[in-house]
């Protein structure tokens, strides 16, 4: 089982069904050369590390630590005739992305505001952590 690939297609399919920039918005694994849509949503496993506080003496069952990173890109947004400021459209995407991982166990460790060249671009960085167990794959 690859987790990475599972949230992501799990991710996608949340927030298609969720949001009303639905539309609007593209989620990659990897950050594209150029942003062309008003919103874009980077979805990445930052790290997989081993969890020692899950490891068992004879080294057979184990823990990862896993941490995710969400990039989120936004421009002012059009739905229908509405034009959604680029902060409302980064605070629904924050909230959707919060309730999801939240949903599959994960806590978040973090929600930064970041920078970006184009200044009609807003950036917003969340990094959210949990623990997999190698037995049954669960987060715990």
């Amino acid at each position: 089982m690859n987790i990475e690939i599972d949230l992501l297609k799990e991710y996608h399919s949340f927030m298609m069904k969720n949001s009303i920039f639905a539309g609007k918005m593209q989620i990659l694994p990897d950050t594209p050369q150029s942003f062309y849509n008003s919103l874009t949503i980077i979805f990445k496993e930052a790290d997989n590390s081993d969890n020692l506080s899950m490891l068992t003496t004879n080294r057979f069952e184990y823990g990862n630590q896993l941490t995710y990173q969400i990039d989120i890109y936004a421009k002012n947004v059009t739905v229908g005739t509405t034009e959604y400021n680029s902060r409302i459209v980064i605070n629904e995407i924050k909230d959707l992305t919060t309730k999801f991982f939240r949903y599959y166990g994960f806590i978040r460790n973090g929600s930064t505001r970041g920078e970006y060249n184009d200044i009609n671009v807003k950036r917003q960085t969340m990094l959210f952590s949990a623990s997999q167990s190698s037995w049954n794959k669960k987060i715990v």
